[in-house]
């Protein structure tokens, strides 16, 4: 089996032959690393596991074309480093080069966006010529869905659209379009016709509160139906988190294997739409706009958006944090008007 790291320069690849390189004993040695260490924490776990995203095998799925939740660096970085190094420290260069890489994922763009914010932190931290080469390759996904989203926004609100039909429309959008790429995906992968569908997302999975008033998140607390149809054959899957995958798990020698083949399917969907509440553009885009176009206050603005952002309110903290975008956007705004007033009386 040979192995090369992905979207690097020829003369860069880490090309390995089968004589030099064993996979079943690379897996043994990082789980006996994992096994010692004392009990890993899930991030850094899942910081481990994006890291072999450097190999074009993509050895785990979600270190290859699912987007990881924090958009972790690890398999990035890799390839950064060593482009840096044959493009003699050529920041733009290393750009250019590592731009398509993220090309592979469900969702490129968002992907890519979620990168160039975790960039943009480890700038916070220490700022070097790997976090630069990652931000500048990343800033056109970053400009493009900032300004989809306005745009979308302000033309439906505009045409008189409410605001939670507008969330709504982007967040069904956003779903479609992971159903679509994720169907292509499986189906390459596995050489069937796969489609997948949600059918419902929501929250209250394993979970029912005692009082109406507490309510849980639906990332954290998944209720989700899926529709699933393989060569044709279609399986409803309900309740797949707190209802079938326990079923599968336990009593796997009495459940078929076409359940067990869906409910692997179902799943990878489902962890994707949880991934929108990773970036939530969704929310915090709309929420200014209403605020700007409305004349709405923050709060009351906020409160329509989470009527219709059924995908991307699926964690704590988003509100506080739209209402922070829409009063920033409000001072930007009077600024903006003031330097246009002080223009033209000049």
């Amino acid at each position: 089996m040979a192995v090369e790291t992905v979207g690097l320069p020829e003369k860069v690849h880490m090309k390995i032959t089968d004589e030099e390189f064993d996979m079943g004993e690379v897996i043994g040695d990082v789980a006996l690393i994992l096994k010692d260490a004392g009990g890993p924490s899930v991030i850094g776990m899942m910081a481990m596991v994006d890291i072999f995203s450097c190999f074009k095998e993509w050895i785990v799925w979600s270190g290859g074309p699912s987007m990881t939740p924090l958009s972790y660096l690890g398999g990035d970085q890799i390839a950064a480093m060593r482009i840096l190094l044959k493009e003699g420290g050529d920041i733009g260069k290393t750009a250019s080069r590592i731009a398509p890489i993220r090309d592979h994922k469900i969702d490129p763009d968002m992907a890519k966006l979620g990168m160039n914010i975790i960039a943009r932190k480890a700038e916070q931290v220490n700022r070097g010529p790997v976090s630069r080469a990652l931000i500048l390759s990343t800033d056109a996904a970053r400009v493009h869905i900032l300004h989809y989203v306005a745009d979308v926004a302000y033309e439906m609100m505009k045409e008189g659209k409410s605001i939670t039909d507008t969330v709504h429309y982007l967040e069904k959008e956003w779903m479609e379009m992971v159903e679509r790429n994720y169907s292509k995906f499986l189906s390459d992968s596995e050489g069937k016709e796969i489609v997948v569908k949600v059918k419902k997302v929501t929250n209250l999975g394993r979970l029912a509160p005692p009082k109406k008033d507490k309510i849980s998140f639906w990332a954290i607390d998944i209720n989700g139906d899926v529709e699933v149809t393989v060569n044709g054959k279609t399986s409803f899957l309900n309740g797949v988190a707190h209802e079938i995958l326990p079923r599968v798990v336990l009593e796997s020698e009495n459940v078929s294997d076409d359940l067990i083949r869906n409910t692997g399917y179902a799943l990878l969907l489902l962890s994707n739409a949880s991934y929108a509440s990773s970036t939530i553009t969704n929310i915090t885009i709309p929420t200014a706009i209403a605020v700007l176009l409305r004349d709405m206050s923050p709060k009351a603005a906020i409160r329509e958006v989470l009527k219709g952002a059924y995908l991307t309110a699926a964690l704590p903290g988003t509100k506080d944090k739209a209402v922070e975008v829409a009063k920033h956007a409000r001072r930007i705004y009077g600024e903006l008007q003031k330097i246009r007033q002080k223009q033209i009386n000049e």
